[in-house]
């Protein structure tokens, strides 16, 4: 059964892309079942860092103060970023290093420029008080409380989506505005519209292992693509190697993820599909996208929503 009374808008998936939309839209509503995305993984997947803007500060400042949270500091830190090449690691990508981690990782020659980090070897970025690394999950599992507590959030499945503005769930609303932050793969299996057979959704398998704490490192992750991993992040009480094909990590393996089909081969960088809005790395289906870009984003749309 349809609702004819127009409503405002909504967002489909809350994962930190669609918290962020939500936080900044308190009018419209955040449909999904399962909040926060990869976040419900049991550890966290390699870096997930809260990269320093300035408009970024200013978002965090205000999620905790909403939150009454008024006396967290928020400091700024700086992650050190290494390059390993044939058992040398080095502060920056040695020569055709960034082409061969490509090859494996992408199962292509021609790289991008958000791959490995854009190529930096330190990295600023934001924690709340002595969080360290858990800083990024705690920040948005606030948020989540925020719009839950401000009723925005419908834990429901979304079903189907027509162009002319009307979302499935227990029953048919319609919207004047949809964002979309689910992956573009799930969104064309609810689409009603044209559907995405012309873009190239080519994704290619990634793998994680929590180890123990193995080794220790000056650098907070490496890279890597001749020992069988991709990148191996240095967390404070365990490590994570990623790979793309299954291995047996050096150390004992707490918990594992293998075959996720999360890697994105080719960028496409999508604005929008018909009326409905893309925000966030599947979305847009844009490797570059991390959440500073996301909220960038979001303060356009305030502009022009």
């Amino acid at each position: 059964m349809k609702e004819n009374n127009m409503n405002k808008g909504c967002i489909l998936g809350g994962g930190p892309a669609g918290l962020i939309a939500g936080y900044y839209f308190p009018e419209f509503v955040v449909y999904d079942e399962n909040p926060l995305g990869q976040l419900n993984l049991p550890f966290i997947p390699g870096p997930r860092l809260l990269q320093k803007t300035k408009w970024f500060e200013k978002f965090i400042r205000s999620v905790l103060d909403d939150a009454g949270l008024y006396s967290y500091r928020i400091k700024t830190v700086v992650a050190s970023v290494g390059y390993e090449d044939s058992g040398t690691v080095y502060a920056n990508p040695p020569s055709e290093f960034k082409e061969k981690y490509t090859e494996l990782t992408r199962g292509k020659s021609k790289s991008e420029t958000s791959y490995l980090s854009e190529g930096k070897s330190k990295i600023q970025h934001l924690e709340i008080e002595d969080m360290g690394e858990d800083s990024y999950k705690f920040l948005f599992k606030t948020l989540l409380k925020i719009l839950d507590d401000r009723g925005q959030l419908r834990r429901e499945k979304i079903t189907c989506i027509e162009p002319n503005g009307y979302v499935y769930s227990d029953t048919a609303r319609f919207y004047s505005t949809i964002i979309n932050t689910l992956n573009l793969k799930l969104l064309s299996k609810i689409w009603e519209g044209d559907h995405l057979d012309n873009y190239d959704l080519t994704t290619l398998p990634k793998c994680f292992y929590q180890t123990n704490k193995g080794e220790y490192s000056k650098y907070d992750y490496i890279y890597g693509h001749t020992e069988g991993w991709s990148r191996k992040t240095y967390f404070s009480d365990y490590m994570v190697y990623e790979s793309v094909d299954p291995i047996n990590p050096p150390y004992p393996v707490i918990n594992k993820f293998e075959g996720l089909p999360i890697q994105i081969q080719n960028s496409l960088d999508i604005d929008k599909i018909g009326n409905v809005r893309m925000l966030g790395r599947f979305a847009q289906w844009n490797h570059k996208i991390k959440a500073n870009e996301v909220l960038e984003r979001v303060l356009r749309f305030t502009k022009g929503l």
